[in-house]
């Protein structure tokens, strides 16, 4: 491979990264600043975490009604 194939080469390649970045970047535009599905998944799994620890740290309820 000479020099002329190799700068060729490199240009073509370079020119595809930066398509790809530019579709990339309107995708994202187009998206907007909307959460991922693993960005919304994990802060699900925090609130039910959440819940779960608070009923967990709760006195039992249903005791306390049945004893009422």
């Amino acid at each position: 491979m000479n020099l002329y194939e190799l700068e060729w080469l490199a240009r073509y390649r370079l020119d595809q990264a930066r398509q790809y970045a530019a579709r990339q970047a309107m995708v994202r535009k187009a998206l907007g600043d909307r959460p991922t599905l693993r960005l919304r998944l994990g802060a699900l799994f925090i609130r039910v975490g959440t819940w779960l620890q608070d009923r967990a740290a709760e006195p039992d309820v249903e005791a306390k009604r049945a004893a009422a």
